[in-house]
């Protein structure tokens, strides 16, 4: 039985017997620190680097007895997949975005489905627009919740699992984006590499709206949870952008892939995500730091990637993530 990416349990008549991590990005620490004093190349030989894992991982991820789509947000690394998918199919692919209703003036602030809608045109994809209201979201938060076994992290997730009912009318397996802001330095985090090293004791939970106050108040009911932090933050073998790396795939990933499988479950559908393949892991783990952030440039080797399948106003425009216009939503109570 699967309970967390790279893990596994055996239940016997007395409970859980044995769990054990099956992987664990440690152990291509010691190749990276065998090759991290080697000459540095070029970006575009990273990026082609990435280019042979990541269109690998597209192809074993689209073998499948049952039909299969694309979660396509319009950011980068959801259109990527779409195109590299292109590239090994030449028959029918079906892609599904959430969009949001606007008002009479025009689109909702945060509707990126211009951006959808020009990658579905260009590889020629069954385009579907899921469109996701405040009642919608609001009948679907306690169906949520219960398949999620646990409270919810994040307001995406009633439009993730939206998407997922849609997209299961046509579709059994759904490729998708996430992982990728993880593995290559997407975030505005890494930008601060003191943020996670030296320093204080609990600087790991420091947060642009945190009281130093608060997180001592934390600290004493929450031992075993900082211990845990504090050991993926200060952990001596690693550095800068590949700190953050291993911090964030061992923490915020976690239970973002796992609502990810709960709720694509709960709607009859597999998700699959390329990035997280272990040898796309493996060959951005050992890249320079300065391929993920340079000259200001965050995911810096992705873009140069996506610049062979996207137009370059859509690689380089500031990053907006998945948002919902929950604030809108929990000021208008007619449906909450």
């Amino acid at each position: 039985t699967r309970f967390a990416p790279g893990s596994w349990m055996v239940v016997g008549k007395k409970g859980i017997e044995k769990k054990k991590a099956y992987y664990d990005m440690r152990s291509i620490v010691s190749d990276y620190r065998d090759r991290k004093n080697t000459i540095e190349r070029p970006i575009e030989y990273y990026a082609e680097k990435i280019r042979g894992a990541l269109k690998e991982s597209v192809r074993l991820r689209m073998i499948s007895d049952a039909p299969i789509g694309v979660a396509l947000s319009g950011g980068v690394d959801s259109s990527l997949i779409t195109g590299l998918m292109r590239e090994l199919h030449s028959g029918k692919i079906r892609t599904y975005s959430i969009v949001f209703s606007g008002s009479k003036k025009g689109p909702a602030a945060n509707d990126e489905s211009v951006y959808s809608d020009y990658i579905a045109k260009r590889y020629h994809t069954d385009h579907t627009k899921i469109l996701l209201e405040q009642k919608n979201f609001c009948d679907s938060y306690l169906k949520c919740v219960w398949h999620n076994d646990e409270p919810l992290f994040d307001p995406q997730t009633m439009a993730m699992y939206a998407l997922f009912l849609h997209a299961s009318r046509d579709v059994k397996v759904l490729l998708g984006g996430e992982g990728g802001d993880e593995i290559f330095a997407g975030y505005e985090y890494p930008r601060h590499h003191c943020y996670y090293k030296h320093g204080e004791r609990l600087n790991a939970l420091k947060h642009r709206y945190t009281k130093v106050s608060d997180i001592n108040k934390f600290a004493r009911f929450s031992s075993k949870n900082l211990s845990f932090r504090e050991g993926l933050i200060n952990y001596d073998e690693l550095n800068g952008t590949k700190q953050n790396m291993y911090f964030m795939v061992n923490t915020f990933l976690k239970p973002m892939y796992n609502r990810l499988d709960k709720l694509s479950m709960a709607a009859s559908l597999e998700m699959r995500v390329p990035y997280l393949d272990h040898n796309v892991v493996k060959v951005a783990f050992g890249m320079p730091d300065n391929m993920k952030l340079r000259r200001g440039v965050a995911k810096a080797v992705i873009k140069k990637l996506s610049e062979q399948y996207l137009p370059h106003e859509q690689i380089y425009r500031p990053k907006e993530g998945f948002s919902i216009p929950l604030n809108d939503w929990l000021r208008n109570k007619k449906h909450l």
